[in-house]
């Protein structure tokens, strides 16, 4: 064997090393992937979680929720900037969501999801009447995201329904066994 058919030979296994090395990287970099978007639907878990659970644990909080979200004119200032406030909190969870979706770090499937549940609570006065009062503390793509949902419900005319007649309807037809017309909204 020569030195010319050695340095061939080099050279055939250097390629294949780096064919090998390229293969391994494309591995990591989709096994990275996976593991960042499993961490941010963890995180994403976690916090709905703790927002769901936080709301619910204080009885204030929910009757707060239920006035605000019909637009109850009678709340005094605290209890208005108290729901405002509640309102900042989810739409700041929903900005992120958002922009992870266009990051293409959230599925299509958890963002139809944050959408649907935007669409639900947009549904009622006070939450679209909180959105036009917090709308300025957001970035400008996710408003007029925001702005364009609450055009498409309010063209609608859909008003608010209470979580007791959702709940009526959905045990209505659970004990029944027919299917009933379950309103939206809350």
């Amino acid at each position: 064997m020569s030195l010319s058919d050695l340095a061939s030979l080099g050279s055939f296994v250097s390629g294949f090393a780096v064919l090998i090395s390229l293969i391994y990287l494309t591995l990591q970099v989709r096994q990275n992937t996976k593991h960042s978007r499993a961490l941010i639907q963890q995180g994403r878990s976690i916090q709905s979680a703790d927002f769901t659970n936080r709301w619910a644990s204080d009885v204030d909080m929910v009757k707060q929720l239920l006035r605000g979200a019909v637009g109850d004119v009678t709340m005094d200032d605290v209890q208005t900037m108290r729901f405002l406030l509640m309102q900042y909190s989810s739409f700041y969870m929903w900005e992120d969501q958002f922009y992870q979706h266009r990051e293409g770090l959230l599925d299509d499937e958890r963002y139809s999801g944050m959408v649907g549940e935007m669409t639900e609570r947009l549904r009622t006065v006070g939450y679209r009447s909180a959105w036009r009062m917090v709308r300025h503390g957001f970035g400008q793509q996710f408003g007029k995201f925001v702005d364009s949902l609450v055009g498409e419900i309010h063209a609608a005319g859909v008003g608010p329904t209470l979580p007791s007649m959702l709940w009526k309807a959905a045990v209505e037809e659970e004990q029944f066994g027919r299917s009933l017309r379950i309103p939206t909204g809350v």
